[in-house]
Protein backbone atom coordinates (compact mmCIF):
# COMPACT_ATOMS: atom_id res chain seq x y z
CA UNK A 1 0.00 0.00 0.00
CA UNK A 2 3.04 2.44 0.85
CA UNK A 3 4.46 1.42 -2.62
CA UNK A 4 1.45 2.48 -4.41
CA UNK A 5 0.63 5.54 -2.78
CA UNK A 6 4.32 6.62 -3.60
CA UNK A 7 3.92 6.11 -6.94
CA UNK A 8 1.48 8.41 -7.08
CA UNK A 9 3.35 11.00 -5.61
CA UNK A 10 6.14 10.40 -7.87
CA UNK A 11 3.47 11.19 -10.77
CA UNK A 12 2.30 14.18 -9.36
CA UNK A 13 5.71 15.44 -9.29
CA UNK A 14 7.17 15.05 -12.43
CA UNK A 15 4.20 16.58 -13.95
CA UNK A 16 3.83 19.37 -11.41
CA UNK A 17 5.04 21.63 -13.85
CA UNK A 18 2.84 20.74 -16.46
CA UNK A 19 -0.33 22.24 -18.27
CA UNK A 20 -3.66 21.41 -19.75
CA UNK A 21 -7.36 21.18 -18.15
CA UNK A 22 -8.42 18.70 -16.49
CA UNK A 23 -11.65 16.95 -15.82
CA UNK A 24 -13.52 17.99 -12.52
CA UNK A 25 -15.37 15.72 -10.80
CA UNK A 26 -18.99 16.36 -9.62
CA UNK A 27 -21.76 14.05 -9.56
CA UNK A 28 -24.67 17.16 -8.76
CA UNK A 29 -23.13 19.95 -10.90
CA UNK A 30 -20.70 19.22 -13.30
CA UNK A 31 -19.26 22.72 -14.50
CA UNK A 32 -15.97 23.78 -13.12
CA UNK A 33 -16.61 27.35 -12.45
CA UNK A 34 -13.71 28.72 -10.56
CA UNK A 35 -12.40 29.83 -13.45
CA UNK A 36 -8.46 28.27 -13.47
CA UNK A 37 -7.14 26.13 -15.07
CA UNK A 38 -5.82 22.69 -13.84
CA UNK A 39 -2.43 21.22 -13.47
CA UNK A 40 -3.98 17.84 -11.14
CA UNK A 41 -6.28 16.88 -9.04
CA UNK A 42 -6.35 14.39 -6.48
CA UNK A 43 -9.03 13.14 -4.53
CA UNK A 44 -9.99 10.58 -1.89
CA UNK A 45 -13.37 9.30 -1.52
CA UNK A 46 -15.85 6.97 0.24
CA UNK A 47 -19.48 5.60 -0.66
CA UNK A 48 -21.71 3.32 0.28
CA UNK A 49 -25.50 1.92 -0.27
CA UNK A 50 -27.56 -0.52 1.85
CA UNK A 51 -30.66 -1.34 0.79
CA UNK A 52 -33.57 -3.57 1.17
CA UNK A 53 -36.90 -3.78 0.58
CA UNK A 54 -37.68 -6.48 3.34
CA UNK A 55 -35.69 -5.69 6.42
CA UNK A 56 -35.63 -2.80 8.42
CA UNK A 57 -32.50 -1.01 9.75
CA UNK A 58 -33.16 -2.64 13.11
CA UNK A 59 -32.85 -5.94 12.00
CA UNK A 60 -29.88 -5.72 9.12
CA UNK A 61 -28.04 -4.29 11.94
CA UNK A 62 -28.31 -6.94 14.60
CA UNK A 63 -27.80 -9.80 11.80
CA UNK A 64 -24.97 -8.23 10.32
CA UNK A 65 -23.32 -7.50 13.73
CA UNK A 66 -24.10 -11.74 15.00
CA UNK A 67 -26.01 -10.06 18.00
CA UNK A 68 -28.70 -11.49 19.68
CA UNK A 69 -32.18 -11.35 17.92
CA UNK A 70 -34.96 -11.05 19.85
CA UNK A 71 -38.37 -12.77 19.24
CA UNK A 72 -40.12 -9.92 19.23
CA UNK A 73 -37.45 -8.56 16.38
CA UNK A 74 -38.26 -11.85 14.35
CA UNK A 75 -41.89 -11.43 14.79
CA UNK A 76 -42.03 -8.17 12.85
CA UNK A 77 -39.59 -8.66 10.34
CA UNK A 78 -41.58 -11.83 9.15
CA UNK A 79 -44.61 -9.10 8.91
CA UNK A 80 -42.40 -6.87 6.55
CA UNK A 81 -41.33 -9.99 4.13
CA UNK A 82 -41.79 -9.58 0.47
CA UNK A 83 -40.73 -12.21 -1.92
CA UNK A 84 -38.32 -12.31 -3.14
CA UNK A 85 -36.41 -10.91 -0.25
CA UNK A 86 -33.91 -8.30 -1.79
CA UNK A 87 -30.94 -6.89 0.06
CA UNK A 88 -27.64 -5.28 -0.88
CA UNK A 89 -25.09 -2.92 -0.15
CA UNK A 90 -22.69 -1.31 -2.33
CA UNK A 91 -19.28 0.29 -0.92
CA UNK A 92 -16.27 2.34 -3.01
CA UNK A 93 -13.52 3.52 -1.13
CA UNK A 94 -9.92 4.91 -2.91
CA UNK A 95 -7.89 7.74 -4.26
CA UNK A 96 -7.37 8.92 -7.63
CA UNK A 97 -5.34 11.85 -9.61
CA UNK A 98 -6.05 13.23 -12.68
CA UNK A 99 -2.46 14.69 -14.41
CA UNK A 100 -2.36 17.13 -17.19
CA UNK A 101 -0.24 16.38 -20.22
CA UNK A 102 3.09 19.20 -20.46
CA UNK A 103 3.11 18.11 -24.16
CA UNK A 104 -0.69 18.47 -24.82
CA UNK A 105 -2.73 20.44 -23.04
CA UNK A 106 -6.33 18.60 -23.96
CA UNK A 107 -4.40 15.43 -22.82
CA UNK A 108 -4.61 14.05 -19.16
CA UNK A 109 -3.79 10.97 -16.90
CA UNK A 110 -5.18 9.12 -14.75
CA UNK A 111 -4.07 7.13 -11.29
CA UNK A 112 -6.31 5.28 -9.05
CA UNK A 113 -6.43 2.59 -6.03
CA UNK A 114 -10.30 1.41 -5.51
CA UNK A 115 -11.53 -1.21 -3.16
CA UNK A 116 -14.83 -2.25 -4.07
CA UNK A 117 -17.58 -4.82 -2.08
CA UNK A 118 -20.80 -5.53 -3.44
CA UNK A 119 -23.29 -7.35 -1.95
CA UNK A 120 -26.46 -8.55 -3.73
CA UNK A 121 -29.16 -10.97 -2.11
CA UNK A 122 -32.53 -12.31 -3.69
CA UNK A 123 -33.87 -14.72 -1.02
CA UNK A 124 -37.56 -16.57 -0.88
CA UNK A 125 -39.44 -15.55 2.02
CA UNK A 126 -39.88 -19.38 3.23
CA UNK A 127 -35.92 -19.36 3.40
CA UNK A 128 -35.70 -16.51 5.73
CA UNK A 129 -38.63 -17.43 8.02
CA UNK A 130 -36.39 -21.56 7.86
CA UNK A 131 -33.76 -19.08 8.92
CA UNK A 132 -35.00 -17.18 12.07
CA UNK A 133 -37.72 -19.58 13.51
CA UNK A 134 -36.43 -23.24 12.49
CA UNK A 135 -38.41 -25.88 10.84
CA UNK A 136 -40.69 -27.34 14.07
CA UNK A 137 -43.14 -24.33 13.61
CA UNK A 138 -43.99 -25.63 10.08
CA UNK A 139 -44.56 -29.42 11.22
CA UNK A 140 -46.96 -30.50 8.71
CA UNK A 141 -46.13 -27.84 5.83
CA UNK A 142 -43.63 -27.65 2.89
CA UNK A 143 -41.33 -25.03 2.52
CA UNK A 144 -40.49 -23.92 -1.08
CA UNK A 145 -37.15 -21.87 -2.26
CA UNK A 146 -37.68 -21.93 -5.92
CA UNK A 147 -35.02 -19.37 -6.82
CA UNK A 148 -32.69 -17.54 -4.20
CA UNK A 149 -29.25 -15.90 -4.50
CA UNK A 150 -26.80 -14.75 -2.64
CA UNK A 151 -23.52 -13.37 -4.06
CA UNK A 152 -20.53 -10.91 -2.42
CA UNK A 153 -17.26 -10.15 -3.33
CA UNK A 154 -14.71 -7.69 -2.06
CA UNK A 155 -11.72 -6.63 -4.29
CA UNK A 156 -9.03 -4.09 -4.64
CA UNK A 157 -7.76 -2.33 -7.85
CA UNK A 158 -4.72 0.10 -9.08
CA UNK A 159 -5.46 1.53 -12.41
CA UNK A 160 -4.15 3.84 -14.69
CA UNK A 161 -5.80 5.16 -17.90
CA UNK A 162 -5.96 8.94 -20.07
CA UNK A 163 -7.96 10.89 -21.14
CA UNK A 164 -8.70 13.81 -24.02
CA UNK A 165 -10.35 16.89 -23.58
CA UNK A 166 -12.09 18.09 -27.39
CA UNK A 167 -13.54 21.87 -27.83
CA UNK A 168 -16.13 21.46 -30.65
CA UNK A 169 -19.00 23.78 -31.94
CA UNK A 170 -19.05 25.53 -28.06
CA UNK A 171 -19.18 22.29 -26.43
CA UNK A 172 -17.01 20.17 -24.26
CA UNK A 173 -16.20 16.49 -25.17
CA UNK A 174 -13.72 14.31 -22.10
CA UNK A 175 -12.98 10.83 -23.43
CA UNK A 176 -11.12 9.08 -20.61
CA UNK A 177 -10.26 5.15 -20.22
CA UNK A 178 -8.37 3.03 -17.82
CA UNK A 179 -6.89 -0.59 -17.36
CA UNK A 180 -6.63 -1.95 -14.00
CA UNK A 181 -5.05 -4.77 -12.39
CA UNK A 182 -7.74 -6.55 -9.84
CA UNK A 183 -6.60 -8.23 -6.95
CA UNK A 184 -9.52 -10.26 -5.39
CA UNK A 185 -9.73 -10.85 -1.70
CA UNK A 186 -13.54 -12.90 -0.80
CA UNK A 187 -15.49 -14.13 -3.44
CA UNK A 188 -18.98 -15.60 -2.14
CA UNK A 189 -21.70 -16.70 -4.75
CA UNK A 190 -24.85 -19.32 -3.89
CA UNK A 191 -27.74 -20.34 -5.71
CA UNK A 192 -30.42 -22.77 -4.57
CA UNK A 193 -33.02 -23.44 -7.15
CA UNK A 194 -36.54 -25.59 -7.50
CA UNK A 195 -36.09 -26.99 -3.66
CA UNK A 196 -38.27 -27.47 -0.91
CA UNK A 197 -38.45 -29.01 2.48
CA UNK A 198 -41.23 -30.80 4.03
CA UNK A 199 -41.08 -31.68 7.61
CA UNK A 200 -43.32 -34.57 9.08
CA UNK A 201 -45.74 -33.75 11.79
CA UNK A 202 -44.13 -36.02 14.56
CA UNK A 203 -40.90 -34.41 13.26
CA UNK A 204 -39.60 -38.18 12.52
CA UNK A 205 -38.10 -37.41 9.34
CA UNK A 206 -37.93 -34.31 6.26
CA UNK A 207 -38.70 -34.70 2.83
CA UNK A 208 -35.77 -32.25 0.71
CA UNK A 209 -35.87 -31.42 -2.43
CA UNK A 210 -32.58 -29.59 -3.19
CA UNK A 211 -30.93 -28.05 -6.38
CA UNK A 212 -28.33 -26.00 -5.49
CA UNK A 213 -24.68 -24.70 -6.64
CA UNK A 214 -21.92 -22.63 -5.24
CA UNK A 215 -18.55 -20.92 -5.89
CA UNK A 216 -16.55 -19.52 -2.99
CA UNK A 217 -12.72 -18.15 -3.22
CA UNK A 218 -11.85 -19.47 -0.07
CA UNK A 219 -13.19 -21.08 3.39
CA UNK A 220 -10.96 -18.74 5.30
CA UNK A 221 -11.86 -14.67 5.35
CA UNK A 222 -9.17 -12.77 3.53
CA UNK A 223 -8.13 -9.68 4.61
CA UNK A 224 -7.98 -6.59 3.04
CA UNK A 225 -4.29 -6.56 2.20
CA UNK A 226 -4.25 -10.16 1.12
CA UNK A 227 -5.09 -11.39 -2.88
CA UNK A 228 -6.92 -14.85 -3.40
CA UNK A 229 -7.19 -13.99 -7.16
CA UNK A 230 -6.21 -11.36 -9.90
CA UNK A 231 -7.32 -10.27 -12.97
CA UNK A 232 -7.68 -7.29 -15.03
CA UNK A 233 -10.36 -4.87 -16.30
CA UNK A 234 -11.44 -1.57 -18.34
CA UNK A 235 -13.40 1.53 -17.36
CA UNK A 236 -14.64 4.03 -20.19
CA UNK A 237 -16.72 7.46 -19.50
CA UNK A 238 -17.88 9.76 -22.00
CA UNK A 239 -19.08 13.12 -21.24
CA UNK A 240 -19.97 16.39 -22.65
CA UNK A 241 -21.00 19.66 -21.49
CA UNK A 242 -22.10 22.69 -22.91
CA UNK A 243 -21.46 25.56 -20.73
CA UNK A 244 -24.53 27.25 -19.24
CA UNK A 245 -26.60 24.62 -21.48
CA UNK A 246 -26.46 21.11 -21.06
CA UNK A 247 -24.39 18.27 -20.03
CA UNK A 248 -24.75 14.43 -20.51
CA UNK A 249 -22.39 11.36 -19.06
CA UNK A 250 -22.31 8.09 -19.69
CA UNK A 251 -19.54 5.51 -18.30
CA UNK A 252 -18.87 1.60 -18.49
CA UNK A 253 -16.74 0.12 -15.43
CA UNK A 254 -15.39 -3.42 -14.29
CA UNK A 255 -15.38 -4.91 -17.39
CA UNK A 256 -13.25 -7.90 -17.14
CA UNK A 257 -12.86 -10.71 -14.81
CA UNK A 258 -10.50 -12.02 -11.57
CA UNK A 259 -9.70 -15.62 -11.46
CA UNK A 260 -9.98 -16.82 -8.13
CA UNK A 261 -7.14 -19.22 -6.53
CA UNK A 262 -5.49 -20.27 -3.44
CA UNK A 263 -7.94 -23.33 -2.00
CA UNK A 264 -11.22 -22.03 -4.34
CA UNK A 265 -14.15 -24.22 -4.33
CA UNK A 266 -17.07 -24.71 -6.96
CA UNK A 267 -19.65 -27.35 -6.54
CA UNK A 268 -23.37 -28.32 -7.17
CA UNK A 269 -26.33 -30.98 -6.38
CA UNK A 270 -29.63 -31.75 -7.86
CA UNK A 271 -31.29 -34.49 -5.55
CA UNK A 272 -33.66 -35.58 -3.31
CA UNK A 273 -34.02 -37.82 -0.18
CA UNK A 274 -35.60 -37.93 3.03
CA UNK A 275 -33.13 -37.37 6.25
CA UNK A 276 -33.93 -39.04 9.40
CA UNK A 277 -30.94 -37.98 11.36
CA UNK A 278 -27.26 -38.35 12.05
CA UNK A 279 -26.18 -41.82 13.40
CA UNK A 280 -23.12 -41.68 16.16
CA UNK A 281 -19.99 -44.24 16.21
CA UNK A 282 -19.40 -43.70 19.92
CA UNK A 283 -17.17 -47.16 19.74
CA UNK A 284 -14.44 -45.83 18.13
CA UNK A 285 -13.02 -42.96 19.99
CA UNK A 286 -15.28 -40.95 17.71
CA UNK A 287 -13.30 -40.97 14.61
CA UNK A 288 -15.20 -41.70 12.68
CA UNK A 289 -17.38 -39.11 13.12
CA UNK A 290 -15.58 -36.01 10.49
CA UNK A 291 -17.55 -32.40 10.40
CA UNK A 292 -15.03 -30.31 9.02
CA UNK A 293 -15.69 -27.89 6.12
CA UNK A 294 -14.42 -30.77 3.61
CA UNK A 295 -16.36 -33.17 4.55
CA UNK A 296 -20.06 -31.53 4.91
CA UNK A 297 -18.68 -30.09 1.29
CA UNK A 298 -18.83 -33.91 0.54
CA UNK A 299 -22.29 -34.38 2.35
CA UNK A 300 -24.06 -31.28 0.04
CA UNK A 301 -22.86 -31.41 -3.05
CA UNK A 302 -22.54 -34.28 -5.75
CA UNK A 303 -19.98 -32.70 -8.22
CA UNK A 304 -16.90 -30.93 -6.32
CA UNK A 305 -14.26 -28.81 -8.10
CA UNK A 306 -11.90 -27.89 -5.73
CA UNK A 307 -9.51 -26.26 -8.20
CA UNK A 308 -9.67 -22.25 -9.80
CA UNK A 309 -12.43 -20.70 -11.24
CA UNK A 310 -12.40 -17.45 -13.37
CA UNK A 311 -15.50 -15.14 -12.49
CA UNK A 312 -16.56 -11.85 -14.73
CA UNK A 313 -16.60 -8.30 -12.31
CA UNK A 314 -20.53 -7.04 -11.63
CA UNK A 315 -20.72 -4.95 -14.69
CA UNK A 316 -21.32 -0.78 -13.82
CA UNK A 317 -23.30 1.59 -16.36
CA UNK A 318 -23.55 4.98 -15.21
CA UNK A 319 -25.29 7.71 -16.47
CA UNK A 320 -26.09 11.66 -16.04
CA UNK A 321 -28.07 14.23 -18.13
CA UNK A 322 -29.19 17.55 -16.88
CA UNK A 323 -30.07 20.97 -17.77
CA UNK A 324 -28.24 24.32 -16.43
CA UNK A 325 -30.89 27.42 -15.81
CA UNK A 326 -30.57 30.31 -14.16
CA UNK A 327 -27.38 31.67 -16.05
CA UNK A 328 -25.38 28.60 -14.86
CA UNK A 329 -25.82 29.32 -11.48
CA UNK A 330 -28.71 25.68 -11.35
CA UNK A 331 -28.74 22.30 -12.37
CA UNK A 332 -31.27 19.72 -12.11
CA UNK A 333 -31.24 16.37 -13.91
CA UNK A 334 -31.43 12.37 -13.05
CA UNK A 335 -28.50 9.89 -12.82
CA UNK A 336 -28.60 6.39 -12.63
CA UNK A 337 -26.21 3.12 -12.15
CA UNK A 338 -27.38 -0.23 -13.72
CA UNK A 339 -25.89 -3.24 -12.61
CA UNK A 340 -26.98 -5.90 -15.26
CA UNK A 341 -25.64 -8.78 -13.68
CA UNK A 342 -27.19 -8.25 -10.30
CA UNK A 343 -30.81 -8.37 -8.49
CA UNK A 344 -30.85 -5.18 -7.48
CA UNK A 345 -30.55 -3.86 -11.25
CA UNK A 346 -30.84 -0.67 -11.00
CA UNK A 347 -30.70 2.94 -8.82
CA UNK A 348 -32.09 6.29 -9.80
CA UNK A 349 -31.56 9.78 -8.51
CA UNK A 350 -33.73 13.15 -9.59
CA UNK A 351 -32.08 16.22 -8.37
CA UNK A 352 -31.73 20.48 -8.75
CA UNK A 353 -28.80 22.01 -7.61
CA UNK A 354 -28.25 25.65 -6.92
CA UNK A 355 -24.56 27.15 -6.63
CA UNK A 356 -24.08 29.72 -4.43
CA UNK A 357 -21.40 32.23 -5.84
CA UNK A 358 -19.17 29.63 -7.13
CA UNK A 359 -18.51 28.36 -3.44
CA UNK A 360 -21.32 26.06 -1.89
CA UNK A 361 -23.61 23.81 -4.01
CA UNK A 362 -27.09 22.36 -2.31
CA UNK A 363 -29.10 20.05 -3.58
CA UNK A 364 -31.93 17.79 -2.74
CA UNK A 365 -31.64 14.67 -3.68
CA UNK A 366 -34.86 12.23 -4.85
CA UNK A 367 -33.97 8.44 -5.39
CA UNK A 368 -35.56 5.12 -6.25
CA UNK A 369 -34.32 1.84 -6.93
CA UNK A 370 -35.49 -2.12 -7.37
CA UNK A 371 -35.73 -1.99 -3.92
CA UNK A 372 -39.28 -0.04 -5.32
CA UNK A 373 -39.13 2.45 -2.67
CA UNK A 374 -38.53 6.23 -2.71
CA UNK A 375 -36.10 7.80 -0.64
CA UNK A 376 -34.86 11.55 -0.06
CA UNK A 377 -31.68 13.07 0.50
CA UNK A 378 -29.50 15.93 0.35
CA UNK A 379 -26.12 16.68 -1.30
CA UNK A 380 -23.78 19.63 -0.69
CA UNK A 381 -20.01 21.24 -2.17
CA UNK A 382 -17.96 23.21 -0.29
CA UNK A 383 -14.97 24.93 -2.13
CA UNK A 384 -12.55 26.43 -0.18
CA UNK A 385 -10.16 28.61 -2.02
CA UNK A 386 -9.44 27.70 -5.17
CA UNK A 387 -7.72 24.70 -4.39
CA UNK A 388 -10.01 22.45 -1.93
CA UNK A 389 -13.56 20.72 -2.55
CA UNK A 390 -15.10 19.02 -0.44
CA UNK A 391 -18.21 17.11 -1.48
CA UNK A 392 -20.89 14.68 0.81
CA UNK A 393 -24.56 13.70 0.53
CA UNK A 394 -26.82 10.86 1.23
CA UNK A 395 -29.70 9.99 -0.23
CA UNK A 396 -31.53 8.66 2.64
CA UNK A 397 -31.91 11.42 5.33
CA UNK A 398 -35.33 9.88 5.19
CA UNK A 399 -34.37 6.37 6.68
CA UNK A 400 -31.03 7.22 8.06
CA UNK A 401 -32.10 7.10 11.46
CA UNK A 402 -35.19 4.96 12.15
CA UNK A 403 -35.05 1.91 13.67
CA UNK A 404 -38.52 0.45 12.01
CA UNK A 405 -38.07 1.89 8.53
CA UNK A 406 -37.02 -0.37 5.80
CA UNK A 407 -33.14 -0.99 5.38
CA UNK A 408 -31.76 2.48 3.90
CA UNK A 409 -28.44 3.62 4.73
CA UNK A 410 -25.31 5.37 3.13
CA UNK A 411 -23.77 8.43 2.03
CA UNK A 412 -20.81 9.33 0.43
CA UNK A 413 -17.55 11.68 1.14
CA UNK A 414 -15.09 13.09 -1.32
CA UNK A 415 -12.44 15.40 -0.13
CA UNK A 416 -9.87 16.78 -3.35
CA UNK A 417 -7.44 19.03 -3.34
CA UNK A 418 -6.46 20.93 -7.72
CA UNK A 419 -4.15 23.25 -8.83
Amino acid sequence: MGKRVFTILAFLTIFSTSYGQIRVFNRYFPADNTGTIKKYQVSAYYSENSNSNSFTNEFYSSFNKSEFISDDLKNRQIKNLKSPVLTGDIRNIGFDAFISSSKDKELYYYLGIEHQFMLDVSLDEDIIKLILLGNKPFSGQTLYAPGSKYYSIYFNQMKAGMGKRIEKNGGIHHITGDIALNFGQNYNEFNINNSSLYTDDDGEYLDISAGFDTRVSDTVWAEWYQMKGIGASLDFEYDFDKPGSFHFDVALKNIGFISWTDNSFTGNTDTSFVFTGFEFDTTNSGTGNDFSANSIRDILFSDINSGNFTAFLPLRLTFSVGKYFSSGKGYAGIRGNIYPTLNAIFHLEAFATYNINNLIQLSPVIAYSSYKKVNFGLFMGVSVGRNFNIQIGSAYLNSLFGNDSLLGKGGFIRLSYSY
